[in-house]
C-alpha cells in the first residue's frame, strides 16, 4: 500500500512538471516549432493513441517526478536545516532534561527519526505523511514557477492584459505555497520530536499507539 502510495506521488509529480514544462514550451513558441510539433502529431497519431505509448509515458512521467523530487527537495534543503537548528534548541531546552533518566538522546532530527522508525512502527506514519505532503508541496511550487517563466516571456513577446492578471495570481499563489512548505517544515520537525519523545518516555506504552494530528 505504500509503496502503490509512493508510485502515485511520483507519477502526479512527474506529470505536474510535464505540464509546466510544456507550457514553456508554448511560450517560445515559434511558427517553425509549432509546425514540427503538427507534423509529430500528425505522424505518430497512431502510436499516440496505442496502450504501450500510454504505458511508456507514465514511466516517463514517473522518472521525471523522480528527478523533479530530488530538485525541489535541493530547494528548499537551507530553509529545512535553518528549521531543525531552532527545532532542536528548542527541544534541548524544552524536554531533554526533564528526560535525562531515561538513557542517553538523539540531538539531531535524523537520528530521531531513524529510531522512531526502528522501534514505533505506528509513531512513524506520521512522519510518513508528512514527508508524502512535503514531497507534493515542493512540486508544485517548482511547477508554478515554470509556469510564472512562461508567462513572462509570454508577456515579453505578446504582451496583455490577461497574461499580466495571470502572472500575478501566479506571484501570489508562489507565495502562498512557499508559506506552506515553511509550515510543513515546522510539522515535520515536530512530528518527529514527538514520536521520539513519545518512545523515549514510555517504549513499552508507544510500540502501538495511532499517531495523533496527521494533518
Amino acid at each position: 500500500m505504500k509503496t502503490t502510495a509512493l508510485i502515485i506521488e511520483f507519477l502526479v509529480s512527474g506529470l505536474l512538471i510535464l505540464f509546466a514544462v510544456f507550457s514553456l514550451f508554448l511560450s517560445f513558441k515559434t511558427e517553425e516549432t509549432l509546425s514540427i510539433l503538427n507534423i509529430i502529431i500528425e505522424t505518430y497519431s497512431e502510436v499516440l493513441k496505442s496502450s504501450i505509448f500510454a504505458l511508456v509515458f507514465m514511466a516517463f512521467a514517473y522518472s521525471v517526478g523522480v528527478v523533479s523530487e530530488q530538485f525541489a527537495r535541493s530547494l528548499f534543503e537551507w530553509r529545512l536545516n535553518q528549521i531543525k537548528n531552532k527545532r532542536l534548541r528548542v527541544f534541548k531546552d524544552s524536554y531533554a532534561r526533564n528526560i535525562n533518566a531515561t538513557g542517553d538522546l538523539f540531538f539531531d532530527h535524523g537520528s530521531m527519526r531513524f529510531y522512531v522508525l526502528q522501534n514505533g512502527n505506528s509513531l512513524y506514519e506520521e512522519i510518513s505523511g508528512q514527508i508524502s505532503r512535503l514531497r507534493l508541496v515542493r512540486v508544485l511550487f517548482v511547477t508554478m514557477l515554470l509556469v510564472a517563466i512562461a508567462v513572462i516571456w509570454q508577456l515579453l513577446s505578446e504582451p496583455s492584459a490577461l497574461m499580466a492578471l495571470l502572472l500575478l495570481v501566479l506571484i501570489a499563489l508562489l507565495f502562498v505555497n512557499g508559506n506552506a512548505i515553511n509550515r510543513r517544515f515546522e510539522r515535520y520537525c515536530r512530528a518527529i520530536e514527538r514520536s521520539y519523545l513519545l518512545l523515549k518516555l514510555s517504549p513499552q506504552d508507544t510500540q502501538d499507539t495511532e499517531p495523533a494530528n496527521k494533518s
